[in-house]
């Protein structure tokens, strides 16, 4: 759904008439809810759910330090460091180790000043 294009091979949704009041259309939803799980299961999702987990990741590092603190981490290759590496954290796992990060360059600065 959305006015622009998708990449091809993205996921499509479809637009679909159901009613449960009326019983129609239920297991066309049921059929396309099975065929979104596949979808998310195969490569392009994954793809999609690391593109979306990087860039939520990024923009909370910059809204709470900053390009400053972002740089201390060591910026965009850091970020991509942890990112890539298989550390089996969660998205906000992954956020709070970046976080401890960059609070502690950013302290270790502070004291060599």
């Amino acid at each position: 759904m959305g006015l622009s294009p998708r990449p091809e091979g993205d996921w499509q949704p479809p637009i679909l008439l159901a009613s449960a009041r009326d019983q129609v259309g239920i297991s066309e939803v049921c059929d396309v809810l099975e065929a979104h799980q596949a979808f998310l299961s195969g490569e392009r999702g994954r793809a999609r759910r690391i593109e979306g987990r990087d860039r939520f990741i990024r923009e909370e590092l910059l809204r709470r330090y900053g390009s400053f603190g972002f740089s201390a981490l060591g910026g965009d290759p850091r970020l991509r460091e942890i990112c890539d590496g298989d550390v089996g954290l969660s998205p906000y796992g992954l956020l709070e180790q970046l976080s401890l990060e960059i609070e502690a360059a950013l302290a270790k600065s502070e004291r060599n000043r």
